[in-house]
């Protein structure tokens, strides 16, 4: 019998399960969102780097964590992911001083929404380095690309704050 088959089917496996489909449901609503903001960014840096970098970055990534899924042999849960995608919806509803349409203060909080959830995605990385038969270098290397990630949604975040309330960050 192997770690993971002592995994499986307990309380601690349970558990994992969870974790790793609450992850799920948080990558699909951070990938919505960053859909979103690129095409109403399409005229500016935010929109430049999430259309090509940053969701291709997902993209990969999320496909890095079914891989984990799949691994621990934990089922998806349609409801989380349903959830998470009405959560981003509702998130487009929030007031943001327009009635339709994005605004300058809504870039700013999309882009905090963006780097919470890196940070999240983060330590589901470092996290994952402390599981059973797992490939630590690939977990490495996501976790150095999240420290990339944040630093640039930090970099846009305080420009998009300087085009919102007319600062300079």
């Amino acid at each position: 019998m192997n770690v993971l088959d002592n995994l499986l089917g307990t309380d601690a496996g349970t558990q994992l399960a969870i974790y790793l489909n609450d992850h799920r449901a948080g990558a699909e609503g951070a990938e919505a969102l960053a859909r979103r903001s690129a095409r109403a960014n399409a005229d500016n840096i935010v929109g430049e780097y999430l259309g090509d970098q940053f969701l291709a970055e997902l993209r990969d990534d999320r496909a890095l964590l079914e891989a984990l899924r799949e691994r621990f042999c934990v089922l998806p849960n349609p409801a989380k992911q349903c959830a998470a995608r009405a959560a981003e919806l509702i998130g487009r509803a929030k007031l943001n001083g327009a009635l339709t349409g994005p605004t300058p203060l809504g870039r700013v909080l999309e882009l905090e929404a963006l780097i919470a959830g890196v940070v999240a995605k983060r330590q589901l990385w470092r996290t994952a380095l402390t599981l059973p038969d797992v490939e630590a270098d690939l977990f490495e290397e996501r976790l150095a690309r999240a420290d990339d990630q944040i630093e640039r949604l930090e970099e846009l975040q305080r420009w998009a704050s300087g085009e919102a309330f007319g600062t300079m960050t």
